[in-house]
């Protein structure tokens, strides 16, 4: 077995590693936490691994990163 193939699959398993912890806790944590504060007695449960919770992440981090940038703006005019 080559070294290169050897370091190609550590680095697959390095980018799955970080790709689930981006996905699993920065993104569907977030995600999940708003989408329970907002759900009725109606609607039932909520998945921890919906659409809804990711779709909810990513809102979370672009008005997060929205923010900053705005705050970064209004203070670097001063």
């Amino acid at each position: 077995m080559p070294l290169g193939d050897i370091a190609v699959g550590f680095f697959e398993i390095i980018i799955r590693v970080v790709g689930e912890i981006l996905l699993e806790i920065i993104i569907k944590g977030p995600g999940y936490v708003i989408v329970r504060l907002f759900k009725t007695p109606k609607s039932g449960e909520v998945e921890p691994d919906g659409a809804l919770a990711i779709i909810a992440g990513v809102v979370f981090w672009v008005l997060i990163g929205v923010g900053a940038f705005l705050t970064y703006m209004a203070m670097s005019d001063k």
